[in-house]
């Protein structure tokens, strides 16, 4: 028997299409939403002025111009967050995350006090999907497919108007201090989630949720919804930012355990001019 390692990246190939407009399969749709997790993290990344362009592949969605974060990249900072996005593809093809954090911190003696954080939340299968979306669990053979048809119908627009969100609502932050540092965590659905589960690059959390500095304001930024899976992301920074926007309180932070990884001090994040 035989084995080979078959090399990914996130920043896929021009000719294929980066986002289908119907997804017909639960790994289709879990492609999607890998895909759209790591074009989400890279944008917000890339308007924040983290990392050099050179760290960025260019792609387009209609009208909307991307960038997505490739291994190419040499910035050790840049190849340090292409891991953890793969390491949350790990806990996504076994259906283990529920909740991505992606904050932005200053002092590197206290990781856990943020300034911004970006939280993807996912559900998978199809029955918390139908139960988001209205559809009966034991709903006639015609009527799954008419509402397969309809959520398909809309994906395109979804993904668009949250990246579209997304792009608005960062470019409208104050720039970010010289010195920065990034931090991710990871909460798990603890009903299926193994106790010893560590996703590749991640370790355990010594504290379950983030402290923030000054009076925090979380905004939707929207949702993307497939047959098979459902992304919501949220910004959540201080009030000061969104005075237009209203606010909701995180109120699922203690629901469950969290797995976390710092970028050490020596992956100093380039928030300047590119």
């Amino acid at each position: 028997m035989m084995a080979t390692r078959v090399k990914t990246d996130i920043n896929t190939e021009a000719k294929v299409e980066l986002f289908p407009s119907v997804v017909t399969s639960e790994q289709m749709s879990l492609n999607y939403m890998k895909r759209l997790t790591a074009v989400a993290i890279s944008n917000i990344l890339y308007l924040r002025n983290v990392f050099t362009e050179e760290c960025y592949g260019h792609r387009k969605l209609d009208s909307i111009k991307l960038r997505i974060l490739t291994e190419k990249c040499q910035t050790v900072g840049a190849k340090q967050i292409v891991n953890w996005v793969k390491g949350c593809f790990d806990a996504m093809e076994k259906k283990y995350l529920k909740q991505l954090t992606l904050g932005i911190f200053t002092d590197p003696m206290n990781p856990e006090e943020l300034i911004e954080a970006y939280t993807l939340r996912f559900t998978y299968d199809a029955n918390r999907v139908n139960c988001d979306l209205s559809l009966s669990s034991n709903a006639s053979k015609s009527e799954r497919q008419a509402w397969e048809q309809m959520v398909n119908n809309g994906l395109r627009q979804s993904t668009t108007q949250l990246l579209r969100s997304i792009i608005i609502m960062v470019q409208s932050l104050d720039r970010l201090p010289a010195d920065c540092f990034l931090t991710m965590k990871l909460l798990y659905y603890d009903d299926i989630t193994p106790e010893d589960y560590e996703p590749p690059g991640f370790e355990a959390a010594d504290k379950d949720s983030f402290t923030f500095r000054g009076k925090p304001i979380s905004i939707s930024a929207g949702q993307v919804v497939t047959p098979f899976h459902s992304l919501k992301v949220k910004i959540r920074t201080n009030q000061e930012q969104f005075q237009d926007f209203a606010s909701s309180p995180d109120s699922e932070t203690h629901e469950s355990r969290y797995k976390s990884q710092e970028l050490a001090d020596e992956c100093v994040l380039t928030c300047g001019d590119r």
